[in-house]
């Protein structure tokens, strides 16, 4: 289905040109990194998602998407939503982890429930498909409205994203009928991230 196609498109836009903190200030690398380590060890989840970004983007380590799976997986575990829709991505493209769409569909709807944009328009592409998940076009249509109602696609370089999103949202209205629309919006309107309590120290 086109619908899914442009849904990855987007999410990997977005997912791509996420912003990193780590390594954004005067601290030498090396004593920097050695200090992210030990806190992802220690299990602090903003140290184990950071160095998880790190490994996939090669910044301050070899890159290393084995290494970037393992990090993230601990930081999914403890309800980090970034990680958990890190971890939902690459199971949905198989970057660095043998596809598995059941599994992307587990952890992005963990970070879609916590609000992560990225996560919901990617999950809207799967329920819209019926990939990793049975097809349910309602639910597609709640993911997709949700993400487009929050603050994300204000941000500076979304513009082709949100077009694209907008586009996914049309596709899926001409597959449907007033009532499910009318349901899904009605669902959206009702929607309120969970938040997970974060006790993490580390700061970058």
């Amino acid at each position: 289905m086109r619908i899914a196609i442009l849904t990855i498109t987007i999410c990997h836009l977005l997912f791509t040109t996420s912003p990193l903190s780590f390594g954004s200030n005067e601290k030498d690398p090396v004593d920097e990194m050695k200090s992210l380590r030990k806190a992802a060890d220690q299990g602090d989840v903003e140290a184990q998602y950071s160095l998880g970004v790190c490994y996939i983007k090669g910044k301050g380590v070899g890159r290393n998407l084995s290494e970037a799976i393992e990090w993230f997986s601990k930081a999914a575990e403890q309800g980090h939503a970034k990680a958990q829709t890190y971890l939902g991505m690459s199971n949905l493209s198989g970057v660095g982890v043998k596809t598995n769409p059941v599994e992307a569909v587990k952890w992005l709807n963990k970070a879609s429930e916590q609000g992560e944009t990225i996560a919901q328009m990617a999950l809207a592409g799967c329920y819209a498909d019926g990939n990793g998940i049975t097809q349910n076009l309602i639910e597609a249509y709640k993911w997709a409205a949700i993400a487009l109602a929050g603050d994300f696609f204000l941000s500076e370089g979304t513009a082709d994203g949100f077009k694209i999103a907008k586009e996914c949202s049309a596709l899926l209205e001409k597959q449907m009928t007033s009532e499910q629309i009318a349901q899904a919006k009605q669902m959206a309107a009702n929607f309120k991230p969970r938040s997970t309590a974060n006790n993490s120290t580390f700061k970058p």
